[in-house]
């Protein structure tokens, strides 16, 4: 059971920065401590001598139910500390928690394969996953580049959004569909298809010239609502366009029609 556990912790997203979950971890650690420090200070553990111990090592500790069934376990597993809460009649561990080589703290709760919630922290972020361990249907990550946040439908379908700097996306799969946010000096949202092409972007340019592009799958704008800029080639004359022209272009780019 500790091997597979371990090996479902050690495949989930490693993410994570830590303060929230470290506090976290540290009152579950205060709790068990106390809880097992309780049972100790009850029961005084002596030495042959008829002394009391102030300090005893081991590998590991187990609790025991009336039955002799394990019913919680602190100890170690690869080098590291880790405890957990065993449910015997269901043979899995509703709680455990601990550390993952280099990542750092985890929280791990489980109620069968399909409920579980997984908490974890390290150097670099934040991250919880919740639903089935070997594939979630929510996950939040939450880095020094910022935060993201993917959905699963359960029918292989990954929906995700993702919020950094000054932009925010939404993606179906690996393919961002969805942005909108500051992009250079332009501020603006795109639209694009399901093999991440953009096919409409409305921008508003230094605060006040807004425009929308409808583009093709080749990504040639075929027409355009709004201010923009038009360039004849012949001359290299460029000619701005009010708030409420409209332009259509051909396949090559070049203006087929325009109003006013």
């Amino acid at each position: 059971m500790r091997k597979e556990m371990w090996r479902k912790l050690t495949s989930i997203r490693e993410t994570i920065c830590g303060p929230v979950l470290g506090r976290l971890t540290f009152l579950f650690l205060a709790m068990a401590a106390g809880f097992i420090g309780g049972m100790l200070s009850g029961h005084p553990v002596q030495a042959t001598n008829g002394q009391i111990e102030d300090v005893i090592s081991v590998r590991e500790l187990k609790v025991v139910d009336e039955q002799g069934k394990t019913v919680a376990i602190l100890g170690e597993y690869n080098g590291l500390p880790s405890l957990e809460f065993i449910d015997t009649e269901k043979d899995l561990t509703p709680l455990m928690l601990g550390l993952v080589p280099v990542h750092g703290p985890y929280i791990q709760l489980e109620r069968s394969d399909s409920a579980s919630v997984f908490m974890a922290a390290s150097e670099e972020g934040l991250g919880l996953s919740i639903g089935k361990s070997s594939n979630p249907q929510f996950e939040v990550i939450v880095d020094e580049i910022g935060a993201h946040l993917k959905m699963n439908d359960g029918n292989a379908s990954e929906y995700s959004l993702g919020i950094h700097s000054s932009q925010a996306c939404f993606s179906y799969g690996d393919k961002i569909v969805l942005g909108l946010g500051l992009f250079g000096k332009k501020r603006g949202m795109f639209i694009a298809d399901t093999n991440g092409a953009v096919r409409l972007a409305s921008v508003l340019r230094n605060e006040e010239f807004p425009s929308v592009d409808i583009v093709d799958t080749n990504e040639v704008i075929r027409a355009t609502m709004g201010c923009t800029s038009l360039e004849t080639i012949s001359t290299g004359n460029v000619t701005s366009r009010s708030a409420s022209s409209l332009v259509l272009f051909d396949k090559e780019g070049k203006v087929l029609w325009s109003a006013p």
